[in-house]
This record gives C-alpha cells, structure tokens and sequence, in this order.
C-alpha cells in the first residue's frame, strides 16, 4: 500500500511521494533541522534533570513556595478574603500564611497555614491574624479553628531533605491540575482538600 501523503515535520509543506509512514520531512534540509531540534530538547532535558538532583535543600524551599502559593489560589478560587473577607478578585489574591514564615518558618508549605488574602491585608496589614481567626471560626468552626492554633506545637521545626523537597514539588504541580478543575469549593470541603493533599505532599 502506497504511503499516505503527509506534512513535513519542520516546514509544514506536503512530503511529495512518501516512501514510508515513518518519513517525516520532506528534504534532507529538513531531516537535519528536526534531528538538530530533537538533539536540543534532550540537551535542555537532561540539563533541567541535573539542576534538580544537585540543587540544595535551601534551593528548593523558594521554588516550592511559589507553588504552593499557586495551589492555594486554585483551591480558594472564588473564596472572599480570609482575613476581611473582601470578594475573589482574579489575578490580585495572595497565599497568605496565619503563622507568618518568617517566625514559623516550619508552617510555611502546611496547607493549613495558608489561605486566600487580599493582597492589603497581606502586604500591608500585617496579615490581619485577628481577623482570619474570627474567620476560622466563622467559616469552619470552632474545632477545625483550634487545630489551626495548635500548628506550631505540632510542627515546631522542620528538616527537609533535597529529595523530599523535590518530590513535594513535583507531586505539587500534579495537585496543581487536579485543584484548577475543581469547582468553587464549599468551606468544610475547602479544609478537607487541605488535609488530603498534606498527605501526598509528605512534608508534615
């Protein structure tokens, strides 16, 4: 059976007279380029695989933040402000953390620790704790409140590895895809999701 006609891999013109249904360029110009781009990709590959085995726990911690931060917007999307309860505004949420990181610098990946806060209230008044705590209450009840008070005794220090910190990212960006198709969550079901990806994060 004759080859089917198909387009070139590189150019995008017809390859005229295929001679099988593995050619995928139309000239050896084009050969060259796609080998040469192929070649290029599995350099950059292996190039980000190597930074990832030798980069140093005190690398990581800023790396995972960031996506945690991510993570919490895609859990809390469409949640008011945790602290003054101001409406979601898309694009001007931050992650804010209850126990600030730089005094419980334990806390700052615990899922728990960190909601979704109007960029004021984080930046700018100083994380308005009293006001998440009321929220806390209000929101979630006086239970799930107290636990989140209790954090700091739980987990009063932390010993990541390298390797912990990189498996906790990677599995973070996974936790990424499955939050950003979640709907708008109900409050008990907000704190649920927090728990559940804890647990396959394995950092607490």
């Amino acid at each position: 059976m004759k080859p089917r006609k198909r387009k070139c891999k590189n150019c995008g013109e017809w390859i005229e007279s295929p001679r099988s249904t593995l050619q995928v360029a139309c000239s050896a110009r084009c050969a060259l380029a796609i080998n040469k781009a192929k070649a290029e990709k599995k350099r950059r590959e292996e190039t980000r695989e190597l930074k990832k085995q030798t980069r140093t726990a005190k690398e990581w911690i800023p790396k995972l933040q960031e996506q945690i931060n991510k993570l919490i917007r895609y859990i809390d999307k469409g949640q008011a402000c945790i602290s003054n309860r101001s409406p979601w505004q898309d694009g001007l949420m931050d992650a804010g953390h209850y126990f600030p990181r730089s005094s419980h610098f334990s806390l700052r990946f615990h899922l728990l620790n960190i909601w979704a806060q109007s960029k004021y209230d984080n930046q700018y008044n100083e994380g308005n704790r009293q006001g998440a705590r009321e929220s806390f209450i209000d929101l979630f009840g006086e239970d799930v409140a107290q636990e989140i008070e209790q954090l700091p005794k739980m987990h009063p220090v932390s010993r990541w590895t390298a390797p912990e910190l990189c498996e906790a990212y990677e599995v973070c960006l996974q936790l990424q895809k499955e939050a950003k198709s979640l709907p708008v969550l109900s409050q008990k079901a907000r704190v649920e999701v927090r728990r559940k990806y804890n647990e396959r994060l394995k950092l607490y």
